[in-house]
């Protein structure tokens, strides 16, 4: 399956209810066709001039390089709103896929029957789920 901006709409709906309790924001969601990332979450961090920091400009992509089943996109989508979700918490992760991705990935793979990864394998090749 190839995803649709409509499809990935839909299941980020899905899974923010599901999954995230309808915290996350409706964000910017686009179809790219990347070779080398499956999905990615991208956003700009601005200073104001009391130096806050503000989140603008927030985008997931999921890539239509491969035709990957379902699952597997919907897989990737929630893999990138892990990533939503930790960046608008406030927390810091060691790395993209640091302890806090990883204890939610987890959950959600045990409680939701997800098979989420933090890369793709394709045959030999491993392909990065976000940038």
């Amino acid at each position: 399956m190839r995803p649709s901006l409509s499809f990935l709409q839909e299941k980020f709906d899905y899974f923010n209810g599901l999954c995230f309790g309808g915290c996350l924001p409706r964000v910017r969601l686009r179809v790219s066709h990347a070779r080398c990332y499956m999905g990615q979450l991208r956003y700009k961090r601005r200073r104001s001039l009391l130096l806050r920091t503000r989140i603008t400009d927030l985008v997931i992509s999921v890539s239509d390089f491969l035709d990957l089943s379902e699952a597997e996109v919907e897989d990737t989508l929630l893999h990138e709103m892990i990533h939503l979700h930790i960046l608008l918490s406030g927390r810091r992760d060691r790395s993209a896929h640091g302890p806090l991705f990883r204890a939610k990935m987890r959950d959600f793979n045990e409680q939701f029957g997800r098979h989420v990864t933090v890369s793709y394998r394709i045959g030999s090749k491993r392909c990065r789920e976000s940038a």
